[in-house]
C-alpha cells in the first residue's frame, strides 16, 4: 500500500513567494523523487488555471476543490481532505511544531 502525500497548492499559480515555491517542490518530486512507495496529490483551488504547468507533470495528480477564504481552506478544508484521503502523517504535517 503506498504511502499518500498531499501537496498544498492553493498558491501554485503566484508567480513568487510561496507560489513559486510550491511549483518548484511540485517539479523537483515529480523529476526526482518518485518511487513505488507513495503516491503524490496537489490540492488547488476549482478556480485556478494550471494547465500550461501541470501539462509537464507526469507523477503528480492535481485535484480542484471548491475554494472557500483562506482561512477556511487551511483550518478546515485541507486537513479534512488530509483526513479522508488517510495521507501520511510524517509527510503531511501542517504545523511543523511537532
Amino acid at each position: 500500500m503506498k504511502n499518500l502525500v498531499i501537496i498544498d497548492g492553493r498558491e501554485i499559480s503566484k508567480l513568487r513567494g510561496l507560489g513559486h515555491f510550491v511549483r518548484e517542490l511540485v517539479y523537483n518530486i515529480d523529476q526526482k523523487c518518485m518511487d513505488d512507495q507513495r503516491e503524490y496529490i496537489c490540492l488547488i483551488p476549482k478556480h485556478l488555471d494550471i494547465s500550461e504547468f501541470s501539462k509537464n507533470i507526469r507523477n503528480i495528480k492535481f485535484k480542484k476543490i471548491n475554494y472557500l477564504d483562506p482561512i477556511t481552506w487551511e483550518q478546515i478544508q485541507l486537513p479534512l481532505i488530509c483526513r479522508i484521503y488517510k495521507a501520511d502523517r510524517k509527510s503531511t504535517r501542517l504545523n511543523s511544531s511537532h
